[in-house]
């Protein structure tokens, strides 16, 4: 898990948003079906209906299911001038997952829409 999420923050630039994200909240467990994507999928919601800004990232690379949770799962990865925009969900939660990077088949280790994103891309959250 630290492995994907280093591997994302890489890919992503995520080391010079972290200043411009006031707060950040990660949910972890080394344990899979605990409920990690349920949890972090409804705080999220929760502090978007509060009128917070709010950016969900899930870089579960075996079964992400936060866009299937939020009804996204036929969003795809939005990269223009080397800026990610993430999907927008419910109550304006933006949205950067795994599965945006899968194969039409969305088999986990499938990355065949890597192409779209380079080392220099950033997310525009």
């Amino acid at each position: 898990m630290e492995q994907a999420y280093q591997q994302m923050q890489r890919k992503m630039r995520i080391g010079k948003m972290d200043e411009q994200i006031k707060h950040k909240i990660m949910v972890l467990s080394g344990k899979g079906g605990v409920g990690k994507s349920t949890v972090a999928t409804g705080l999220a919601l929760s502090l978007a209906r509060e009128g917070k800004k709010v950016g969900l990232m899930d870089i579960d690379i075996t079964g992400p299911n936060v866009p299937k949770m939020l009804g996204l799962e036929n969003a795809d990865l939005n990269v223009e001038e080397g800026q990610i925009h993430p999907a927008e969900g419910p109550s304006g939660v933006k949205v950067i997952s795994m599965a945006f990077l899968l194969e039409e088949t969305r088999q986990a280790g499938n990355l065949a829409r890597t192409d779209k994103v380079g080392s220099d891309s950033a997310v525009h959250w």
